[in-house]
């Protein structure tokens, strides 16, 4: 007949360690967002450099037209302007782009620390529902080593009451730890509490093995010698 198994009911995961998972993915998005538009940050302003440099090159051949336009150069003047406008607003631009370099790392090492807070938080709620999930395996498993105690001390005497030379090692390598304190061994935890009065309440059994045993050891009558009788 197979052994009935302990019945256990896991705790619900707390509502906070609910929450600290959402926490830890928004972080993370964060994180992965703030990295996204980093990595993007070196091509926006090869980009600006390559719209000024293109500007640039437009304009120093609309200055070359004009030094060698003859007449009227008012229209040429008009389109260096223009073009002298748009060098000055991609300059800025660029500038721009690269002076933000240095706040987006800001951003990235707040980002950063957010994210350790939420890593943190999570970890600490983690533990603190593998706490209660182990607390409830821990009860079934004590009450388990206990049983495990009793019957094997059990045993031991009774092999020892009847005087039997077996090996009982095995008894020593019969352990079940107790998951909460990894260097403590349930089943010696109760030596003088439940396994001492169910070695007691064994008294009556074990009685006529001792009275049987102590019998068994008495010692033989030795025979005199036949010469000291006819003395």
């Amino acid at each position: 007949m197979a052994a009935k198994k302990p019945t256990i009911i896991y705790p619900a995961p707390q509502p906070e360690l609910a929450s600290a998972i959402a926490a830890l993915q928004a972080a993370a998005d964060t994180v992965e967002h703030v990295k996204k538009t980093v990595a993007e940050w070196p091509a926006k302003i090869a980009q600006a450099e390559t719209n000024l440099a293109e500007i640039e090159r437009r304009l120093d051949r609309k200055e070359t037209d004009r030094d060698l336009t003859r007449g009227d150069k008012s229209a040429i003047d008009a389109e260096i302007e223009q073009l002298s406008s748009e060098a000055a607003e991609q300059r800025e631009v660029l500038s721009r782009l690269r002076s933000r370099i240095p706040h987006l790392n800001e951003r990235g090492e707040e980002a950063n620390e957010a994210l350790e807070s939420a890593k943190r938080e999570q970890r600490s709620q983690l533990s603190t529902y593998f706490n209660a999930c182990r607390d409830t395996i821990a009860g079934p498993l004590l009450e388990c080593a206990a049983n495990l105690a009793s019957l094997t001390a059990q045993y031991r005497i009774l092999v020892d009451a009847a005087g039997y030379r077996m090996n009982t090692d095995w008894f020593d390598r019969v352990c079940v730890p107790d998951i909460r304190h990894t260097s403590r061994d349930l089943l010696t935890v109760d030596e003088t509490g439940a396994v001492a009065a169910a070695v007691a309440a064994m008294n009556p059994t074990l009685e006529p093995l001792r009275e049987g045993q102590r019998l068994l050891a008495a010692p033989r009558f030795d025979p005199r010698p036949v010469a000291a009788m006819r003395g």
